[in-house]
């Protein structure tokens, strides 16, 4: 199958176009309301342009792994509030994601995505565990995200999640492994107050750390991030699981 020519298609089900690898051009994507899981999973599709999406395909979590080892380099999805989990599983080539509307990233929504350079998250307020395991972007910036959902075995962005810049102006609280084991060399906190000693665990290229409001400050070990260059933490009370000589601010 190289062509799906269906002009006024509105809804399909999973896994329609499953391994369908010599797909590469949709012609329903203005029309298109609704599709299910593993819909286009490791298609030949290299973009895909939604502009008519029904929200309720990802506040039900219907459309969980949808484009799985696809080839996909770009994707627009202009209505829908989520990206659910596992959305963009191993798109390893993809670069470009437009979506306005997004509020909130579900579990190993970008996992495996090693090329993505464009991804606005202006309006996302909300990131599951896992969301860019082993992905690689280099600027994360949320403005308005404020609720980081970790647990058991999984960071709050992912392990190996590579993000040189990390920009949270607005969250308040770090829970357990908010950033474990991924490869950020700056990140930026201005409102957080509260953290646990394990929020930053494994950070092995930290270099600037920035919480100007946080109230105490520790880390689990001496070992778990570096080689610090600065750390601005003026309104903190220090524990005795800092480095003195990470101990400074300047």
């Amino acid at each position: 199958l190289r062509d799906a020519v269906m002009p006024n298609l509105k809804i399909i089900g999973s896994h329609t176009f499953y391994c369908c690898s010599m797909l590469h051009q949709l012609t329903f994507e203005n029309s298109l309301q609704r599709f299910g899981s593993y819909t286009f999973y490791a298609t030949g599709l290299l973009s895909a342009d939604f502009k008519n999406l029904d929200d309720y395909i990802t506040k039900n979590n219907r459309a969980q792994y949808a484009f799985q080892y696809s080839s996909l380099l770009r994707c627009s999805l202009n209505t829908i509030s989520r990206i659910v989990k596992g959305f963009f599983d191993s798109c390893n080539f993809l670069q470009e994601v437009h979506a306005p509307a997004i509020t909130s990233l579900g579990t190993y929504a970008f996992v495996d995505c090693f090329y993505l350079n464009e991804f606005d998250m202006l309006n996302v307020t909300e990131i599951d565990k896992g969301a860019f395991c082993e992905s690689y972007i280099d600027t994360l910036y949320a403005p308005r995200f404020t609720t980081f959902k970790t647990g058991s075995g999984l960071s709050g962005l992912g392990m190996n999640c590579y993000s040189r810049v990390i920009n949270f102006p607005a969250i308040i609280s770090l829970p357990d492994y908010a950033f474990s084991e991924i490869f950020a060399e700056e990140v930026y906190l201005e409102k957080t107050e509260t953290m646990e000693s394990s929020s930053f665990y494994a950070v092995p290229n930290l270099n600037i750390l920035y919480m100007p409001s946080v109230k105490a400050f520790s880390f689990p070990k001496s070992n778990s991030v570096g080689p610090m260059e600065l750390i601005w933490v003026p309104n903190a009370k220090s524990t005795p699981t800092i480095p003195m000589q990470m101990n400074d601010t300047k």
